[in-house]
């Protein structure tokens, strides 16, 4: 199914269907990560589902307690991360 795809760049190139054992990401504080998710979604619209986590977890829709908002770290692979 296409519409599943993900999209991967690779500093060489990469055979199809390439298997990916390992994928780090970038370590950030939590309420950076909300600033970037919430940039993404202004300027490009997207729809991920961190989006939509982050989200609920700002406005709080529930009217529960988050825990997640405790939280001091989160990963972002957008702009730094690293493929083996």
């Amino acid at each position: 199914d296409r519409s599943k795809d993900y999209d991967l760049r690779t500093l060489l190139n990469a055979l199809h269907e390439t298997f990916v054992y390992q994928y780090m990401e970038e370590l950030l504080r939590s309420d950076r990560e909300h600033e970037r998710v919430q940039f993404m979604y202004d300027k490009h619209k997207t729809s991920l589902d961190l989006t939509k986590q982050v989200d609920k977890e700002l406005i709080n829709e529930d009217n529960e307690e988050d825990d997640d908002d405790n939280e001091p770290y989160a990963t972002d692979g957008d702009s730094s991360s690293n493929l083996r």
